[in-house]
């Protein structure tokens, strides 16, 4: 395009008012390209970067932007936020969320996105004990989420990672076990009953046959309401099953599986205590589970 305004303005006796007419332009545009115009040189009319010839610097001292990247090296799958509250939580280093993700993206160390399929539930469709209408987990251990993951482990074993969350507190217990049966359920209700500092009065699971028989009867045992969610609806158990990914993204994504089972039940109580006890939560105001429960207790009295 810019060619033709060469060309025609030649072509016609070097008649800028005329050029600038006939292609509906201002002198001032025709001027400037016909000062870059160079004959041997058709680049010359091509556009140029509009970029400044003086960029602004980075203003994050070096100190601050190294405890950034360490922070991320040891915890790859925290969020700008989380990095911020610990480096000020932890060292004293006031940065904002803002300043922490600009150098991640500086030094390349934000992850791209992964899409992963859904996770289905259980079959199902018989009556079962449905969460009531309208129900508020209104303190802590007033409905507990319980659901589990299946491990494809590297040497074609298979293991079943159990979890158990409270609604109220996000307080988190673990487990795992070999087998996925109605069992190994029980024995983790016991565990998480014993492990959460507070009464557990109801617990919500989904359709799967780990939670009949052994499991249905523990928890009538010792008078916990056991709530069933729907089929194909894990939203009701949204609490649980975003636990379980998060675990997933930030430990086993990370690490790898311990072979001797024994050493797998070890691995989930540190996993536990690092949740519970260090790792700040977005949704109660970048406290730790253990610290929102404290302050909730101090607050209402212990329950």
């Amino acid at each position: 395009m810019r060619l033709a305004w060469m060309d025609f303005y030649e072509s016609h006796g070097r008649n800028a008012a005329l050029t600038c007419r006939h292609f509906a332009i201002v002198r001032s545009t025709l001027y400037r390209w016909l000062a870059r115009y160079d004959p041997l040189d058709l680049s010359s009319l091509e556009e140029r970067s509009r970029a400044p010839r003086k960029r602004r610097e980075p203003m994050t001292p070096m100190p601050v932007v190294d405890a950034i990247l360490a922070l991320r090296t040891e915890r790859p799958a925290w969020s700008k936020y989380k990095i911020s509250v610990v480096l000020a939580r932890d060292s004293g280093t006031v940065v904002s969320a803002s300043t922490v993700g600009r150098v991640l993206k500086r030094y390349g160390r934000i992850d791209k996105k992964r899409s992963l399929k859904r996770v289905r539930a259980a079959r199902g469709r018989a009556s079962r004990h449905r969460r009531p209408k309208g129900f508020v987990a209104s303190g802590p251990g007033a409905l507990v989420q319980i659901d589990t993951k299946h491990l494809n482990l590297p040497w074609s074993e298979k293991r079943f990672h159990f979890e158990a969350i409270d609604l109220a507190t996000r307080m988190k217990v673990s487990g795992i076990a070999k087998t996925g049966s109605s069992r190994s359920a029980e024995a983790f209700l016991t565990h998480a009953l014993a492990s959460f500092p507070f009464p557990v009065k109801a617990v919500q699971t989904d359709n799967g046959s780990e939670y009949a028989h052994l499991f249905a009867q523990a928890c009538e045992s010792v008078g916990i309401e056991h709530y069933l969610s729907y089929p194909r609806c894990p939203k009701q158990n949204a609490w649980v099953e975003r636990v379980i990914q998060t675990t997933q993204d930030e430990y086993y994504r990370y690490h790898e599986y311990p072979i001797d089972i024994a050493d797998h039940v070890v691995l989930c109580a540190l996993l536990d205590r690092d949740y519970n006890e260090v790792r700040p939560h977005q949704s109660l105001g970048y406290l730790t589970p253990l610290e929102y429960y404290r302050r909730q207790a101090d607050v209402h009295g212990s329950p």
